[in-house]
């Protein structure tokens, strides 16, 4: 078993309780080389999804209904330490980043910038953690 990704398989669990939201950041991570996104409207779903589907990569949101995207991550860490989970805020809150950082988040990521920032970001991130997916997006 390979520790590179083919990018067929990859896998990643998409986590915001709003849908053009969610829809907005699977365009881009599309553009990154994912193809496989499975969606999750909170974080009951997002750990009932997880564990289903066994994602390379989680982008939760921290501002949402029914369970929080802080316990949504430690849920998520009590099954898996390894998978990047990137975590998604419209609060420079320092006491939620610090959370996220306790608790197993790999990397925030502002939502109140503008469009064209986040993308970059997010790109960007994903071709730093997953240079295998790039790759494929060049060709």
């Amino acid at each position: 078993l390979t520790m590179s990704t083919d990018s067929s398989n990859f896998t990643a669990l998409l986590v915001d309780d709003e849908l053009y939201f969610r829809r907005f950041i699977s365009q881009v991570i599309g553009k990154s080389g994912v193809s496989n996104i499975v969606q999750a409207a909170d974080g009951f779903e997002a750990v009932t999804q997880f564990e289903a589907t066994k994602p390379d990569m989680v982008i939760l949101d921290i501002n949402m209904p029914n369970k929080n995207g802080l316990a949504t991550l430690r849920d998520l860490r009590k099954t898996s330490d390894e998978v990047p989970i990137f975590m998604l805020t419209s609060t420079a809150d320092e006491y939620i980043v610090e959370q996220c950082v306790v608790d197993g988040a790999d990397f925030l990521l502002r939502k109140d910038v503008p469009a064209n920032e986040l993308s970059q970001q997010l790109g960007e991130l994903i071709a730093e953690n997953f240079p295998d997916l790039a790759n494929v997006t060049q060709s």
